[in-house]
């Protein structure tokens, strides 16, 4: 796991070292093990850069860039490749020497094999880049999934490239012009979409893409796309066992490591079964961090603590409080872009709650939007196959009943979720999804934008993003199509940066053995009824667990990650709120009408509405200009 950097200049201007050692130098938190900076002597000129945090091969032979035997092909990579060791085994069969023992050599040679063709070979988590001097050609790779970030700005004839916002924005030739497209995509999802970022001068490369860039020429290519329309034809045991097997080796090869390793542990499903397999492979002792909240209705670590003494763990544990935000700065700066998902905060604090013992942690990420986790799977096929029942309810005095209740704040059963589905009930694919993981719909921001901003945004709709996901689903049911979703934006634009963010900024390596993409394309194979049946979420996930995790994990309902916001922006955090996104300073900036923002701020604060998710939104959103546009 490291960061990289990297400037190529086809019109062959000098790429300075100074100038790559000061982009390298703002990721050593990412690698503060090692660095090293590569120039060519090229007529194109060439230079990467890498920060290295030591996994696999802790000699000097693993540094980085890294060369092939004659020095004309030049990587550096950050990540892992979990199948090193079997594609290693295949090339020197066929006559490639090796100088170390790392997987970062393998690509090279693999490259030397194949070309561009290497990168489907890859298991694993991955951001690549490959200069071929002899062809004056430049290969930059990402991941199926994404879970390695890489960043990229082309203009005038050159490209620079890195693993973080920070160090991009060193290179001199990088403006912070804001991109509205961006912002007022992340106001509804809290997260900016790629290839999108919100600096209109960078770009990010979307999972599952390389591009190549030769002859002053940029081309985006992607090689890999899960098929959720080839089936295949299993019955519920061969689907189990099938499971089962595939589910233990994503665990076991991502246990390599020659240092430290342990598993974040919640209290759900996910990570009790990446617990469980690796407690199976590795027996007991093994290393588990979880973080809670002293809310009980939030906090998870009494179902941490159940899995972990299940497993006898060697188990640590801490809480998150509302006074933990003063890290917030922190994490703007990490994240480099406005973020708004709230979990960035735990998933911070455990992170380094396990970077002060390890160096490796497994995760549970991915499980929901690979086997169907989330309640609105089953919300979806309801809504498309009771259609007309739900139609029936809202013109009939039982709506009106469901309007009187008062709300509750959260759980599957409270009034503002029925009708919540009975309002997305009578809607086509794409506005109903987006009435289920949206925060502020196209509605609400025109609502409270200023009319500058409206007037600068009027072209852009949000919702086209998931028409478009959509479109490509159509023929799918209604359960395979919002998973399909799920997998090619939630999932790839918010979970995985989340975690890599979070990780990486205290140094520790992640991995998320429910995202091997050999399960993602497992899963996808299976007939829906696999995923969600009968309102049983996860169906066949949980029945390969049967046996090996406890029924109290298996059987109780899902929580997820969620972070009492609403609460601590009606109590202790008021204040705070109040000064950061209802200042001069955040109106002056033209986004938001002062009067439609001090309205919705204090409906919450007064508990009248719950807009917890939203204000966070807000905050983050300020908190990102003070540090990257002001400063």
């Amino acid at each position: 796991m490291c960061g990289i950097a990297g400037i190529v200049d086809f019109s062959g201007n000098e790429v300075k070292k100074l100038q790559l050692k000061a982009m390298c130098d703002t990721m050593s938190h990412r690698g503060p093990d090692n660095e090293g900076i590569y120039l060519s002597g090229s007529k194109v000129k060439a230079g990467l850069g890498h920060r290295r945090l030591s996994i696999i091969d802790l000699s000097e032979a693993g540094h980085q860039p890294m060369s092939n035997e004659d020095g004309k092909i030049w990587i550096t990579l950050s990540g892992e490749i979990y199948n090193f060791q079997a594609l290693r085994a295949a090339l020197e069969k066929k006559g490639h020497r090796f100088k170390s023992y790392t997987d970062v050599e393998v690509v090279l040679h693999l490259y030397e094999d194949k070309g561009e063709d290497a990168i489907r070979d890859l298991w694993g988590m991955f951001a690549f880049a490959i200069w071929d001097e002899n062809r004056q050609k430049l290969i930059l790779g990402r991941d199926r999934i994404g879970k390695k970030p890489l960043l990229y700005s082309w203009a005038n004839n050159k490209i620079v490239f890195a693993s973080e916002f920070k160090a991009l924005l060193k290179h001199p030739d990088i403006n912070r012009d804001i991109d509205f497209q961006a912002l007022h995509h992340y106001l509804t999802y809290l997260c900016i979409p790629a290839p999108l970022t919100a600096f209109r001068n960078i770009k990010k490369l979307p999972p599952a893409s390389i591009i190549v860039c030769q002859n002053g020429k940029l081309e985006l290519k992607k090689y890999w796309e899960p098929d959720f329309f080839k089936k295949i034809k299993i019955t519920e045991d061969e689907a189990v066992t099938q499971l089962n097997a595939l589910l233990e080796d994503a665990v076991k090869i991502r246990l390599t490591s020659d240092v430290p390793l342990g598993v974040l542990l919640s209290g759900g499903i996910d990570s009790a079964c990446v617990t469980a397999f690796a407690s199976r492979l590795k027996g007991k002792g093994v290393r588990t961090f979880s973080a809670g909240f002293k809310e009980d209705e939030f906090n998870e670590l009494p179902y941490a603590g159940l899995t972990a003494r299940d497993f006898a763990t060697n188990h640590t544990q801490d809480y998150v409080e509302a006074n933990d935000i003063e890290v917030l700065p922190k994490l703007v700066e990490h994240y480099g872009e406005p973020f708004g998902d709230s979990s960035a905060l735990p998933t911070y604090y455990i992170c380094k709650l396990a970077g002060q013992s390890v160096k490796v942690a497994l995760n549970g990420d991915g499980g929901d939007e690979v086997f169907g986790g989330y309640r609105r799977y089953w919300a979806n096929y309801l809504a498309e196959n009771f259609m007309p029942l739900a139609n029936f309810i809202n013109r009939s005095p039982m709506r009106m009943l469901v309007n009187i209740f008062p709300d509750k704040p959260s759980g599957p059963n409270s009034t503002c979720n029925i009708r919540r589905f009975l309002d997305a009930a009578k809607l086509d694919r794409p506005c109903r999804y987006m009435r289920w993981i949206g925060f502020f719909s196209e509605d609400f921001k025109r609502e409270i934008y200023t009319k500058d901003f409206n007037n600068k945004t009027n072209d852009f709709d949000s919702n086209i993003l998931l028409k478009d996901l959509f479109l490509k689903a159509e023929g799918l049911d209604a359960i395979d199509a919002a998973l399909y979703v799920d997998t090619m934006f939630g999932l790839q634009n918010d979970l995985v940066v989340k975690m890599d963010i979070a990780s990486m900024a205290n140094s520790l390596e992640t991995r998320s053995p429910l995202l091997d993409h050999r399960l993602v394309e497992f899963s996808a194979s299976l007939a829906s009824k696999f995923k969600v049946r009968n309102n049983s979420l996860k169906y066949i996930f949980k029945k390969s667990l049967n046996g090996l995790v406890s029924d109290r994990i298996l059987k109780r309902p899902k929580k997820g990650f969620a972070v009492p916001v609403d609460e601590w922006f009606r109590g202790c955090l008021k204040d705070y709120l109040v000064d950061i996104i209802l200042s001069d300073r955040a109106f002056d900036r033209g986004y938001f009408n002062p009067d439609k923002l001090n309205r919705i701020a204090h409906l919450h604060m007064e508990g009248k509405e719950n807009y917890g998710q939203h204000l966070w939104g807000l905050l983050m959103l300020e908190l990102w200009h003070r540090r990257f546009i002001d400063a």
